[in-house]
Protein backbone atom coordinates (compact mmCIF):
# COMPACT_ATOMS: atom_id res chain seq x y z
CA UNK A 1 0.00 0.00 0.00
CA UNK A 2 1.14 3.27 -0.98
CA UNK A 3 0.26 6.87 0.92
CA UNK A 4 0.40 10.20 -0.45
CA UNK A 5 -0.02 13.62 0.71
CA UNK A 6 -1.38 16.35 -1.38
CA UNK A 7 -3.04 19.89 -1.11
CA UNK A 8 -6.32 20.29 -2.84
CA UNK A 9 -4.89 22.20 -5.80
CA UNK A 10 -2.51 19.03 -6.71
CA UNK A 11 -5.19 17.24 -7.28
CA UNK A 12 -6.29 16.18 -10.77
CA UNK A 13 -9.79 15.43 -12.36
CA UNK A 14 -9.36 11.38 -11.67
CA UNK A 15 -8.12 11.82 -8.09
CA UNK A 16 -11.63 14.13 -7.61
CA UNK A 17 -13.25 11.08 -9.19
CA UNK A 18 -11.74 8.50 -7.16
CA UNK A 19 -12.31 9.82 -3.87
CA UNK A 20 -15.86 10.60 -4.93
CA UNK A 21 -16.35 6.39 -5.77
CA UNK A 22 -14.74 5.50 -3.01
CA UNK A 23 -16.58 8.68 -0.40
CA UNK A 24 -19.97 7.04 -2.19
CA UNK A 25 -19.45 3.59 -1.73
CA UNK A 26 -18.35 4.27 1.92
CA UNK A 27 -22.10 5.70 2.50
CA UNK A 28 -23.86 3.45 0.41
CA UNK A 29 -24.66 5.27 -2.48
CA UNK A 30 -24.21 5.75 -6.38
CA UNK A 31 -21.42 8.47 -7.04
CA UNK A 32 -23.90 11.13 -8.43
CA UNK A 33 -24.08 14.81 -8.94
CA UNK A 34 -25.00 15.74 -5.11
CA UNK A 35 -21.93 13.35 -3.96
CA UNK A 36 -19.72 14.53 -6.45
CA UNK A 37 -20.86 18.38 -4.96
CA UNK A 38 -20.09 17.18 -1.30
CA UNK A 39 -17.30 15.37 -2.05
CA UNK A 40 -15.50 18.76 -4.08
CA UNK A 41 -16.63 20.88 -1.27
CA UNK A 42 -14.78 18.90 1.28
CA UNK A 43 -11.62 18.58 -0.72
CA UNK A 44 -11.77 22.31 -1.08
CA UNK A 45 -12.03 23.07 2.44
CA UNK A 46 -8.87 20.54 3.43
CA UNK A 47 -5.52 21.88 3.79
CA UNK A 48 -3.95 18.30 3.56
CA UNK A 49 -5.45 14.91 1.82
CA UNK A 50 -3.78 11.93 2.25
CA UNK A 51 -4.68 8.66 -0.51
CA UNK A 52 -4.01 5.17 -0.19
CA UNK A 53 -3.48 3.21 -2.89
CA UNK A 54 -2.65 -0.61 -3.62
CA UNK A 55 -2.19 -1.82 -6.62
CA UNK A 56 -2.43 2.13 -8.38
CA UNK A 57 -6.52 1.51 -7.12
CA UNK A 58 -7.69 4.46 -4.64
CA UNK A 59 -8.48 2.32 -1.27
CA UNK A 60 -9.15 5.09 0.96
CA UNK A 61 -8.24 9.17 1.58
CA UNK A 62 -8.33 11.48 4.69
CA UNK A 63 -8.71 15.21 4.82
CA UNK A 64 -7.20 17.18 7.13
CA UNK A 65 -7.73 21.09 8.12
CA UNK A 66 -5.14 21.52 10.92
CA UNK A 67 -2.78 19.72 13.11
CA UNK A 68 -5.30 17.53 15.47
CA UNK A 69 -2.15 18.14 18.13
CA UNK A 70 -3.42 21.63 17.87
Amino acid sequence: MDIMTFTPDQLTGTDIKNINEVASAGFGRKPDETMLRDTEAHIASADEIQLATCSGELVGFAFYRSCLWR
